[in-house]
């Protein structure tokens, strides 16, 4: 398992302005739980039973170490698995 913090800050693809996600990766590379924190602070949570709704989604597709390394989708930070649980533990707006 792997935990990371993507920020779209400094991206150069077009990806999502203001992004801030935390998430959850599986050995196999798909991303099983994930927190989307919403510029007004408020949190969105996906996981495999609640996939996705009118708010948003869980990322979908295979995440490489390879993608986790490239910096022109904005910033990608390995954090500790214990500073997931904390974003995964706020009640979510979406639940």
């Amino acid at each position: 398992m792997k935990h990371v913090r993507y920020q779209s800050v400094g991206n150069s693809v077009g990806i999502e302005e203001n992004a801030d996600d935390f998430w959850e990766i599986a050995d196999d590379g798909y991303v099983v739980r994930s927190v989307h924190i919403l510029p007004d602070g408020s949190h969105l949570k996906y996981d495999r039973s609640h996939d996705s709704d009118h708010f948003g989604a869980l990322p979908e597709g295979v995440i490489t170490d390879e993608m986790l390394a490239d910096r022109s989708v904005g910033r990608i930070t390995i954090i500790p698995p214990d500073e997931f649980e904390v974003k995964w533990s706020v009640k979510a707006k979406n639940a």
